[in-house]
C-alpha cells in the first residue's frame, strides 16, 4: 500500500498547538467502493479500535451530490491525560473516478462539554481519493491523499505525540487495505 506519512508540528495564529499529518497510500479497489466504504458507519467504527465511542449525530444528510454528516467521537483516558473527544462535520461527495470528504469541528447543542474528556479540535480533516489504476496491471486502484490538522489541547510534547499518531495511523491505514480487500478483491 505504500503508505507515506508527513509530519508538522506549529502554533497558528490564534495560537492552536497543531499537529498535522499528510499521508497517502494506494488501495486495491475503485474511487465509487472506497467511497462507499467511507460512507459506512459501520466499517468506519471498525478502523480505529482505541476509540471509546463514536455516533453519527445526525444525517447523513445528502442532496444527491453531497453527503452532510456530524459525528462524536471519545478516546478513552490513557495515563493521567483525560480522555479527549471531538465533535464535527463530515462533507463528502463521491462518483465514479473520485472521492472527498473534508471534517472539522463544530460545537452542537447534542453534545455539550463534559467533564470526563478534553474537547479537542479538527481544524482541518480530509481525504482526497482518485483513479490511479496500477500500469502494470491494470486493476484498479485509487491513490489516497489524507490530511490530519488538529489541536489535541494537550501539553504532551510533539514527539510524543508524533510517536503515538504515526503508530495509529499505520495501523488505521493497515485495517483499512486489508478491510477493502476483502469487500472488493
Amino acid at each position: 500500500h505504500q503508505l507515506r506519512i508527513f509530519y508538522k508540528h506549529y502554533v497558528d495564529s490564534h495560537g492552536r498547538k497543531i499537529q498535522s499529518f499528510q499521508f497517502d497510500y494506494y488501495l486495491n479497489c475503485t474511487p465509487e467502493q472506497y467511497g462507499n466504504f467511507q460512507e459506512d458507519f459501520d466499517e468506519q467504527k471498525k478502523l480505529d479500535p482505541g476509540v471509546e465511542r463514536f455516533e453519527i449525530l445526525e444525517g447523513p444528510l445528502s442532496d444527491g451530490t453531497v453527503n452532510n454528516s456530524v459525528f462524536y467521537l471519545a478516546y478513552p483516558k490513557i495515563v493521567v491525560s483525560k480522555g479527549r473527544e471531538f465533535v464535527y462535520l463530515k462533507t463528502s461527495q463521491y462518483g465514479k473516478d473520485e472521492y472527498r470528504d473534508v471534517s472539522r469541528s463544530i460545537d452542537h447543542p447534542l453534545m455539550p462539554l463534559n467533564h470526563h474528556h478534553v474537547r479537542a479540535e479538527m481544524i482541518l480533516c480530509g481525504n482526497y481519493a482518485v483513479r490511479a489504476d496500477d500500469p502494470k496491471t491494470g486493476k484498479s486502484r485509487v491513490r489516497v491523499r489524507s490530511i490530519a490538522d488538529t489541536d489535541v489541547k494537550a501539553s504532551v510534547p510533539s514527539f510524543i505525540i508524533k510517536q503515538v499518531a504515526k503508530a495509529n495511523l499505520k495501523k488505521m491505514v493497515e485495517t483499512t487495505v486489508n478491510r477493502i480487500n476483502q469487500l472488493y478483491n
